[in-house]
This record gives structure tokens, sequence and C-alpha cells, in this order.
């Protein structure tokens, strides 16, 4: 290459530093020239008798001196930034008007002595902190961070320096690269870890009937489900290098943390709930030989390259209870506890109380197995995630996992001799009132409500006021010897003894019941000589279903199943062509609002069109109805086609029901006037195939021969619902696996009139969606493209892999420089807010790593050290390696700001040919580049020895 050609390929503000040096230069040389020169040229001169052409010769030489040391000189710092300047870990973005991202962060804290931001103390700040002062990307909160060289990973884990608490104490979770002949290594810190998140769930079997409410599984510490497994365990066994796993805990679940990726299973070992229950009884997975319910997962790594990410873990245990049988009464005087408050809850705020004071030991036990290392945590030792959690989770008392306001008034009444009872040492009289189900009710909605007594003396009688929005429907069940009346707003009992008077009726919400109020159920229990009362609240939700006849009709039947197995069917089932959905053109829908109505949802709406199901009849033969929403239609094509794949059989050709119109009203037990099938996203099968139905509780699983076919429909985001009070539910199917509300699915497929025409008791304009970010949150940033957004665990598998935000890499993977992400930037370590750690180290000529002290007048300039401190330290500055912004530079920084260089052939880009066997034109340094993409260092040989 000429020196021509090198001075065209320098960049402007090269060039001008540059023109100054060789400016400075030449001035000096010439100077220097014509004071030695100059006297001899005189006496050439003298001799010669010419002064002029002596003055014309010393003004060539000096010009021509001049030109040559700025082409050297040009040359000369062209290498220089090449060989001398990495790039900044970002990642190229040419923009399309021509401009690429030159700058934009700050520099927080230097290398150096610094008194330390958290702790006031003085300390050598061992890198640089790099920052973004608007909260944008790059170095903002969850931003990607590219490798600056191209290299080998040589460790991803918490930094070495930490102690017992690595996610919140020194670097937190770091990644370190080294460069292919080990000359350089880059250390990044204060990155995200990695999440493994577990879930407790429990419910109760119970044979008489007494907790229909906790029939379903659901997250244990509340209600009944407790005490929870405090006296359980959990335990990691990983294979190979086993990660350090800090763990919380919040409710039902624990959240760990953990610091490099893992090949691990999991086990819990259920407690016992105690008080004559019998359980925790693990269901799923169930216990292996050693009483354990395991599950085997491992740290999700997808993609390659710059598409490279990891994910994180979620994982599901469920188990069961049973209680006791209804124990026989005796006339012992009840201790009553403070309302909301039991034993449990006591014991558990207190403990959560003494960890302000008196931190927990969450240390586990760990030990050496065959291939890897096993931990264990007790479970009452893993921290609550903050107080305010651990009091909310225990405040909901016992009897319902819902809150239910049920308030006790004691009034003394004179004892006198009763003629009719006997005469008793001890005379009491208790009361209580409660719902089977939810607390929370509709309009048109039913409950059943359940009165209990007990007292020492009888006979009794029991007055139970509804109230002017309730209808008292009917007494549904008696204890013996009760004998009961009822009237729309009110139910009386009388019992002549002993002991115990249980009455159960239902009431249902009156259609002027106003939304969102609180209905009033009053009960008083009398004996001859004591008087008592209970009160029960339920809370009007705001919506409406249409309520069905009263009584309930008889139940239809239930076919008999066929025989099992059944005959077996041809086993390469066709696949109907008619199956591939056709090309629709979607409606013009509402715009989303920004309400907060009762159809808040927590995804964005989106106009869908309504997609006819092809091949598809109903109960009557024709397609009447047979439509669906977009997303709805297309995933019960992929489950009609997994169906047939698999049984040989298509039960999905006809179904009872699909869409229903926004004006559609039934008296139909079952039907709810709000339902799933108006928003195109529900169906029901056809009961008249021959499914094979195994109950689950209140929920049924449906098979097809050895098919299971609930799991395939699962699977594609299809979800069952449980058995009504007054109707079976096993056909019914709904696909909403986004967690879109009900009325905001309504808004995406009908016109906004419609609505209204429909469902005037509802604001319709008030009706949008948000994201999905907690209230008080800001909205999304524009970069979120370069950002990691962690998913949020739905527990609706036994192992569910989620996208994460931990370090992409494993030790040992080969990175490329600005392309491969090597994490993203977090919050842990001792941080006071998000930024990126930055360190570098460099071997000697020797291999070794130059140790600096750092304790000498010159790096401390006045800091006093601590008595303890190390003088020592391996890493050098990275802003000796790193490009400033020079004067008058066209990004428009500030001199010395942090500057990127402009990209590989970027018009004005600073670069050179590459010398003969070295890599093809590179604009960025990186020592022994290897393949990567903007590498423009030696290969073959190391540029540091």
């Amino acid at each position: 290459m000429s020196a021509n050609e090198q001075q065209s390929a320098v960049a402007p503000e090269a060039r001008d530093i540059a023109r100054s040096a060789a400016r400075l230069a030449a001035h000096h040389t010439a100077k220097c020239a014509l004071a030695t020169g100059g006297s001899a040229a005189l006496k050439v001169g003298a001799i010669a008798g010419g002064k002029v052409v002596l003055i014309v010769a010393l003004c060539v030489a000096a010009i021509v001196l001049i030109c040559g040391l700025a082409l050297i000189i040009a040359g000369a710092l062209g290498t220089i930034f090449q060989h001398t300047a990495l790039p900044w870990p970002v990642a190229p973005d040419v923009q399309p008007d021509g401009t690429y991202r030159a700058g934009g962060w700050a520099i927080s804290s230097r290398f150096g002595w610094r008194t330390h931001p958290i702790t006031g103390q003085p300390e050598f700040h061992d890198g640089i902190d790099i920052v973004s002062p608007t909260g944008a990307c790059p170095f903002a909160h969850r931003c990607l961070l590219p490798a600056m060289i191209d290299g080998v990973v040589t460790y991803v884990g918490w930094d070495e320096n930490h102690g017992r608490h690595p996610d919140q104490e020194g670097g937190g979770q770091i990644v370190v690269v080294e460069s292919n002949r080990g000359a350089y290594q880059t250390i990044y810190a204060h990155l995200e870890p990695y999440r493994l998140h577990v879930q407790l769930q429990g419910r109760i079997v119970d044979e008489y009937g007494r907790y229909d409410e906790y029939a379903d599984y659901q997250p244990i510490g509340a209600g009944e489900l407790v005490p929870d497994v405090s006296d359980g365990a959990i335990a990691i066994s990983c294979r190979g290098d086993m990660p350090m796993f800090t763990p919380t805990r919040s409710g039902a679940t624990i959240t760990f943390l953990y610091d490099r990726p893992a090949d691990c299973q999991t086990s819990v070992m259920w407690g016992e709930r105690g008080d004559g229950w019998r359980g925790w009884i693990a269901d799923d997975p169930p216990t292996n030989a050693q009483g354990q319910a395991t599950l085997r997962w491992q740290t999700p790594l997808n993609g390659t390259r710059s598409e490279r990410r990891a994910g994180d873990v979620a994982l599901r245990f469920r188990a069961s209870l049973v209680p006791p049988p209804p124990p026989t009464p005796t006339p012992t005087p009840p201790i009553t506890p403070t309302p909301g408050v039991n034993a449990y809850q006591t014991e558990t705020v207190m403990r959560a109380m003494q960890t302000d004071d008196q931190e927990i030991d969450q240390s586990p036990a760990c030990h050496p197995t065959v291939d890897g290392t096993r931990c264990v945590w007790q479970l009452a030792d893993i921290p609550v995630a903050s107080q305010q959690n651990i009091v909310l989770r225990g405040a909901y008392g016992t009897g319902s996992l819902a809150p239910r306001a049920v308030s006790v008034a004691l009034t003394s009444v004179s004892p006198s001799p009763s003629p009719t009872s006997p005469q008793n040492a001890i005379s009491f009289l208790d009361a209580s009132m409660s719902t089977v189900g939810s607390y929370r009710v509709p309009v048109g909605g039913r409950r059943r409500i359940a009165f209990a007594g007990t007292s020492s003396d009888w006979p009794l009688t029991v007055e139970i006021d509804a109230g002017e929005h309730l209808m008292v429907l009917g007494v549904t069940g008696v204890s013996g010897g009760v004998q009961c009346s009822s009237t729309a707003s009110s139910v009386q009992c009388r019992t002549d003894g002993p002991h115990v008077l249980w009455v159960e009726f239902v009431v249902e919400v009156r259609a002027n019941a106003p939304m969102n109020s609180i209905q009033t159920l009053n009960g008083t229990l009398r004996s001859p000589v004591r008087q008592t009362g209970a009160t029960l609240n339920l809370l009007i939700d705001p919506y409406a279903v249409t309520p069905g006849p009263w009584p309930p009709p008889t139940p239809l039947p239930t076919a008999t199943p066929a025989a099992y197995p059944f005959p077996a069917t041809a086993t390469t089932p066709p696949f109907p062509p008619e199956i591939t959905l056709p090309e629709v053109t979607p409606i013009a829908g509402p715009p989303p609002g920004t309400g907060q109505g009762p159809g808040q949802s927590p995804l964005a709406c989106r106009p869908q069109a309504l997609v006819p199901l092809p091949g598809v009849v109903n109960a009557a033969g024709t397609t009447t109805n047979m439509a669906l929403a977009e997303d709805a239609a297309h995933s019960f094509a992929a489950v009609r086609a997994e169906i047939i794949a698999t049984a040989g059989q298509d039960p999905l050709a006809r179904l009872a029901d699909a869409l229903r119109a926004p004006e559609f009203r039934s008296n139909k037990p079952g039907v709810a006037l709000m339902s799933w099938h108006m928003t195109g996203r529900a169906i029901d099968l056809d009961t008249g195939f021959p499914w094979r139905r195994v109950r689950e509780g209140r929920l049924w699983r449906l098979y097809i021969n050895l098919t299971d076919v609930t799991a395939i429909f699962e699977r594609h985001g299809w979800n069952r619902i449980p058995d009504r009070a007054d109707s079976q539910e096993w056909w019914h199917y709904e696909y909403h696996p986004n967690g879109i509300s009900w009325a905001s699915a309504m808004r995406e497929i009908w016109t906004l009139a419609r609505l209204q025409t429909a469902f005037p008791q509802i604001n319709w304009l008030s009706v949008g969606c948000r994201s999905t970010l907690p209230d008080g949150a800001m909205p999304l940033p524009d970069d979120m493209h370069e950002r990691c957004l962690a998913g949020a665990p739905a527990f609706a598998r036994a192992v569910e892999a989620l996208p994460g935000c931990g370090p992409p890499v494993r030790p040992g993977d080969r990175v490329y420089q600005l392309e491969s992400p090597l994490g993203f930037v977090g919050l842990t370590g001792q941080t006071t807010g998000p930024h990126l750690h930055l360190g570098i180290r460099q071997r000697g000529y020797a291999g070794n790593l130059p140790m600096i002290n750092i304790c000498t007048p010159e790096w401390l300039q006045g800091v006093q050290p601590l008595p303890d401190a190390d003088c020592w330290t391996d890493m050098v500055d990275p802003l000796a390696f790193l490009p400033l912004a020079p004067p008058n530079n066209s990004a428009g920084l500030p001199e010395g700001a942090p500057y990127q260089l402009p990209p590989p052939d970027y018009p004005g880009s600073l670069y050179r040919e590459p010398r003969p066997g070295e890599p093809p034109v590179g604009q960025y340094w990186s020592p022994d580049a290897d393949g990567g993409r903007y590498g423009g260092g030696k290969s073959g040989r190391s540029t540091s020895r």
C-alpha cells in the first residue's frame, strides 16, 4: 500500500490529528535545519556568490521535509489505532440514514483508588463502571453486552471474592473471556443471573365434601392449605460443576438465583400438616423409593452467535391432603381464636419479624455425589422475599383461601333453669357461617351457604336474614333432627338437640344487586340461656350470569362408557386436506383503550378475524357458528391434526358448540351470560363421541384409546374448566393462553356498537389492554430489541422453559467480537444501580500477569487505604485500550468522551489492507482474531509478545 493510499484511508478526525502532529514536527525540524544548515549554506553561497539560489533551495528542502514527515506520521497513526484501540462492548448499529452509534454512554467510576459509594471506605477500583445517563441502551438495565474480542469463555459464575450472599456482594454475576493466545482477559461484572422458579401446589381430597373450594390444585400457604411444608425440604443435585444457588421464598414459590448453566434434578421432601390430617401426599411427580418427588431440568441455551440466549426454568410440584373425618361433638367449651389468625400464621408472622433483627442462615447442606454435588435446603430456613409478602400470605385465616369477613358477636343473657335441657356445669354456644366456594359471586350467580352451631343447651333455633339483594332459593341439607323452612329472604330452623346443628341452603344474587357491593347474611342462634350471631359477606363481581331454573332439573343419565380398550383402528390415519386454514382478511376492530375497566388485560389487543373451521359441522350437521377467532382457529387446527395423527380418528369434525353472538342468551343450567364462546375462543366437544373420561377432582381428562386428548389440547394452549354445581363441563375447552380478559377478547372480534348494545352494563370505552407491567411501572422503552425480557412462570406444566436473562455462554465456548452476547446488564453484586463493570488483564512477554504496586504515592494520590488493603493488582486500566473522542469529531461528542470507532467499510473509517496471513479488512482490533466478523488483529501469533 503506497503512502498516498494510506493517507486517503485515514478518517477525518485522525487526519486532523496527523496534520497537527506533522505541522509541529515539521516546524521543529525545519527550525533545526535552518539553524544548522543555514550557516553552511551561507558559506557556500558566499563562495558561489548566489544568495537567491540558496534561499530557494532552502525553501524547497523545508517543503519536502514537511511532506515526508506528514506521510510518515499519518501512516504510523493508522497502525497505532488499529493495534491499540479495542472497541467498546456495543453492538454496531448503522442507521438507514448512514449514521452509527458513536457514543452516548459515560464512565461513572474510573480505574484507581476511590471512596466506595456504598460502604464509604477507601478501596481500589480494579476496572471502570460504564453507565447509561439516559437509561437507554447500551449499558442500561438488561441491555445486551457483546464480547469485546474474539476468544474463549474461561469463567461464568459469581464473583470469586463473594461471601455468604454472592448475588449481593462483589461483582455479582461475572463472565471472563480470554483471547485465543491468552494475551488478554476481559471481565464483565454485575450481569443478570439465571433463575429457577419452584412452586408448591396442593389440594384437599375430602370424601365428606367439606372442602370443595380446595378440590383443585392451588399454591399452598393460605386457608386450609396450612401449615405448609415448613417442615419439608428441597434438594438440588447437579452434574459436574455445581452452581451456587441463593433462594428466596414468596408464598408457595421459591426462586433460586444461580450463576452458571446447569444440568440438575430438583426434589421436594413434603412435610406433614399434622392435626390428624394425612399428607402431604406427593401427586405430581409422585415420590420415589427414597420418599422424594423429583424433576430433572437443564438451563436452556438456544441459538447461535448473535442470537444465542439462555432461558430460565419453572418447576411445579403437587401434593394433596386428606382431612380427618368429622369429629363427634362433645360439650366442651370452644376456644375462640382471633378472627383471621391461627397458630401457624402467628408463628409465620413472628418468624418474618425476627428476620429484621436476626438473619436466618440459608446455607444449604451440600455433599458430593457420584457425578456432581447435592445440596439440601430446609424450607423453613429459606428467607422470604419481604416481610410484607409473608404477612399478606397468612392474613386470611382458616376456612377459605379468599378473604372472608366473618364476625361473631356474643351477647350474654342471664341464665335461667331450662325445663327442657339438663343442667350443665359449663354452658357454651357457638355459631359460624361460611360459603361453599368463592366469596365472590356475580349478579345472577348462586352460592351454597353453610350455618353451623354447637351448644351445651337445647332446644336451638336459627334465624338467617339474607338481606335485600340476596334471594334464598331453598334449604338443601340439614343435620339430624333439624327442621327448617325458608322464604325468599330468610331461613328458620329448630332442633330439640343435642349439641349440634348444621344447615345448608342456596342463595342467588338478585338482578338489582349493585356490582362491586358487599352483601351480608346475618344469622342468629338461640338456646334457652344464650344467644350468639354469625355474619357472612359476599362480594358482588362486576359481571352477570343468566340464572338457571330452580330447583335444578334431574341430571341427564351418564352414557355408559364403551369397553376399554377400544377396538383398534387404522394405523395410518388419513390427514384431511381441508384441515389447512384459508386465507382471511382481519375484520376492523376497535382501537385499544387505556382504561381500567373490568376487561383490563395484561396483553395488547389486536383486531382478529373470525375464521371458519373447515370440515367441521355442528350437532345439526351444518356449519353454522363453526368459527373461531384467528389465533384460536390456528391452534384448533393444530390440535385436530395431532389427534388424527396419533389416535387415527377425527373427533373434532363435529362439535356441539363453538362461536356465539354477543346477543346470545339462554336459561340452560351452566350457561354463563359472559361466555368465552362469544370471544371465539371456546368449543364444546361432541358428547356423542365415545370418549373415555377420567375424573380428576372437579376436572376431567379425555382419552381416545391410549391417546391423551386433554394433554394435546393443553399442549396447544387450551384449558379445561371445572364442573359447576349444576352442570358438568368435561366437554368444554377454552383458548386464552396469553391471559387476556374476557372483555378484551370481545373487543378483538366485535364492534364497539354491538358490544354496547349487547352488554350495556359494561363501560366498553374503559375496556382496553396494557403491556405486561405491574401497576405504577414505566412504559416499555423503545429499545426493547436490545434488552432481555425475562418470562413469568405460569406453572401450567411440571417443567416449563422460560425466556431468561442469564449469560448465554459456558466455559469453553468460543465468542466473537461484537457478535456473541456475553450477558445482560443486571443488578447483582454490591451495586448502586444498573451498569457494567469492565476489567482487563494483559499478560507480559513472558506469559505472566504483571503485578502492580498500587500503594505508592503516585497511585494513592493522598488516599489512606485500610490496614488490611491489598497493595497489589494484576488488572490494567481499560481506558488505556479504549478509544476516546478526538476534538471536533463528526459525532459531536465532547473531547475525551467514550467514542466507538466507525464500523468496517463505513465511509471514512480507519483501516489498512491486511498483511499476508491476517484476517480480512477489519475496523476493530482484536488480539489473536479468530473467525470474528469485526476482528482486525493478527491471527497466528499474539500481538502483545
